[in-house]
């Protein structure tokens, strides 16, 4: 089964990738003296540009040079002419592993890092489901994660490994706003949660579907209607501060889904998230009625 993508096509450009355009190459990649020296301390041409290569990369995006990555042209001669080495010896540089190993460990060094870790991972997922609080969006979650593990003196591991730990901090923050928002209920109100999604043979559907079906135009008849669901909701006695436990925007999140989402489908989710999803849902209904 494939895994489910976090980040658009665009977003794992700008995060993951050099840039292309030259005013953000000589934006990003331009080397001071000090950086210049120590690459300068290099007696092969071939060492001088790989090495200016990996600070750059390690720089931004982040990554550094794995060896079998294709260093754009317009980025590997502009690298070049600032060290005076032709760009064709950057095909000397790949050959010796242990050589770019020694290159990148300096370059951490330089810089105040440290190699990402496996102990980190729990780090990097936190991270991510704090970002997640407020958020579902792939973008922000993995910008978070890789800002605050480089303010951290962690080197970032690779873009799959940053994309997994935000996909599974994305996941322990829903998990953790649904166990919030439900926190203060009792059985009782579950239970009527859950049976809100039962198909209702009087009504002819589920009491969330007829809940929804709000009547437009005003009249009596209609006002009775808006009475009606009101007193249905308010039976079940939600008490509107939970939303209060949860970050807005999540909680405006659920009452989006829950807006759109058919019975059948909202029965799909894992029990936490089916049931903070129509809580919000009666919520929101509870105001606009």
């Amino acid at each position: 089964m494939a895994r489910r993508s976090l980040l658009t096509g665009e977003e794992r450009r700008r995060l993951f990738e050099p840039p292309t355009s030259d005013r953000e190459i000589a934006t990003r990649y331009t080397l001071s003296l000090e950086k210049l020296d120590w690459i300068e301390e290099r007696r092969r041409p071939a060492n001088k540009l790989g090495a200016a290569v990996q600070l750059a990369l390690v720089r931004h995006p982040g990554f550094g040079w794995t060896g079998s990555q294709t260093v754009a042209p317009t980025l590997l001669k502009f690298i070049a002419e600032q060290i005076h080495v032709p760009p064709e010896a950057m095909s000397l540089y790949g050959a010796r592993v242990p050589t770019r190993s020694a290159h990148h460990a300096a370059i951490l060094a330089r810089l105040g890092l440290r190699p990402f870790s496996r102990t980190d991972l729990r780090l990097a997922i936190a991270i991510a489901a704090d970002a997640a609080r407020s958020t579902d969006k792939g973008g922000p979650i993995v910008e978070a994660v890789m800002t605050q593990l480089r303010r951290q003196g962690v080197a970032l591991p690779s873009p799959d490994t940053i994309e997994r730990v935000s996909l599974a901090g994305r996941a322990q923050a829903r998990r953790q706003s649904a166990v919030d928002l439900l926190a203060s209920l009792s059985e009782a109100q579950l239970a009527a949660l859950d049976q809100l999604l039962v198909n209702d043979q009087q009504l002819g559907k589920s009491a969330l579907a007829w809940l929804r079906d709000l009547p437009e135009t005003p009249s009596a008849l209609n006002m009775g209607a808006l009475m009606e669901r009101l007193d249905y909701v308010r039976a079940i006695g939600l008490p509107p501060k939970i939303a209060e436990a949860i970050h807005e925007r999540r909680f405006d999140q659920y009452v989006r889904e829950g807006a759109i989402a058919p019975a059948f489908l909202l029965g799909g989710y894992s029990v936490g998230r089916r049931r903070a999803t129509v809580a919000a849902q009666l919520l929101d209904l509870e105001r606009r009625i």
